[in-house]
This record gives structure tokens, C-alpha cells and sequence, in this order.
């Protein structure tokens, strides 16, 4: 196939760096990308969460046998193939299923959609809605939008690699970050504080 030695070159050089520098770094530029942006990459970054938890679990795979496995045609190449089977084999809990195909299904409406979509959208925001839970109507005005859904993502992210305790932990962190950056300069104690309870 004509290009295919420079493709693969680009697909390694865009793969998912572990480092936890190199995440911390993606997740902050979130906040100046466009709403559309951050919704398709924030959903990326849990989608490579979950994707490492997959391949841990293959470690005893040749690097082929896995490349396959993740291609775009393979049998774990749909986030919502990796979120189910990561649920199968009870490597995520329900909570985490449950949020990751929310994300994906935000995800994919961005992704696809010809319209504009923003957080300020009562259809985006509904959906972001749902995986915050009965938080939302206390932070919804509090703390802007967009950094809420890059809070709910970390937080998703974490507690799918990590666990849920690892989440609260690093959610605290993002919640710091988020407070630091003026994303939010009039986030109310009260609303973080909800926050703090995302799954």
C-alpha cells in the first residue's frame, strides 16, 4: 500500500506514552482546545486507559499478535468492544462501563456531527449530566462546563487503569488544577465537593 512504511511511523509516533509527564501534559492542554476538540480527546485518553489495561492482561502476546487484536478490523478495535470485554472479564466495574460507553457515546457524537457541538448544548450537557448523577445540578452553573467534563474524564480514566480510590485521589488533583488554571474562577466549595463523589 502506497504511504504504509509512513503510517506506521505516524501510529507510533501518536501511540500512548505511559508516562505519567506525558498524560499530565495532554490532559491540561485539553482546556484550550475547542469544545469538540476536548470531548473527541478526553474520550481518546480513556480510551487508551482502557486500552492498557486490555494489553497488560496480554503481555504473553508478541506485539503482532496484539497489533492485530487493536486494528481497526479486529476483535478489540471499537472502544465499545474494549469496554465490554474489559467488563467481561471484570477488569473495570459496572461504574466504569457504564461512564466509559457515556464518553464514547459523547465521543462519537462529536465526532460525527456536521452541527456545532458545545458544552453550552442542553443535549451535551444532559449526557455529561449523566455521568456526573445527581451532582449536576449543583455544579452545572458553578464551574464551567468544559472543565467539568474534563474533571468527570480523568476521573473515569484513572478509576479504569488505576481503580476507584486511585480516582478520588487524582480527581482532587484535577479539581487543584482546574482552580489554578482560572478555568473555572468561580468554582464554589460546594460543587467541588460534589464533584469529589463521580464514580
Amino acid at each position: 500500500m502506497r504511504g504504509e512504511k509512513a503510517i506506521k511511523r505516524l501510529k507510533q509516533a501518536i501511540s500512548p506514552d505511559p508516562s505519567q509527564e506525558v498524560q499530565d501534559g495532554a490532559w491540561e492542554e485539553l482546556s484550550g482546545e475547542s469544545d469538540r476538540a476536548t470531548i473527541i480527546l478526553a474520550a481518546t485518553m480513556v480510551e487508551d486507559r482502557l486500552k492498557a489495561v486490555l494489553q497488560a492482561r496480554m503481555a504473553h502476546l508478541t506485539n503482532d499478535q496484539r497489533d492485530r487484536l487493536f486494528a481497526f478490523n479486529g476483535p478489540l478495535g471499537a472502544f465499545s468492544a474494549m469496554i465490554d470485554i474489559a467488563y467481561g472479564f471484570e477488569l473495570i466495574r459496572r461504574e466504569e462501563r457504564d461512564s466509559a460507553h457515556i464518553v464514547r457515546e459523547l465521543r462519537n457524537a462529536a465526532a460525527h456531527s456536521r452541527k456545532p457541538i458545545t458544552f453550552a448544548m442542553p443535549e451535551v450537557w444532559d449526557v455529561v449530566s449523566a455521568l456526573i448523577g445527581d451532582s449536576a445540578n449543583s455544579v452545572g452553573g458553578k464551574i464551567e462546563r468544559k472543565a467539568v467534563f474534563i474533571v468527570v474524564c480523568g476521573s473515569v480514566a484513572i478509576a479504569i487503569e488505576d481503580g476507584p480510590d486511585a480516582a478520588a485521589v487524582i480527581l482532587r488533583k484535577l479539581i487543584d488544577q482546574v482552580r489554578r488554571e482560572s478555568m473555572a474562577p468561580t468554582i464554589q466549595p460546594t460543587a467541588l465537593e460534589q464533584i469529589k463523589n463521580i464514580r
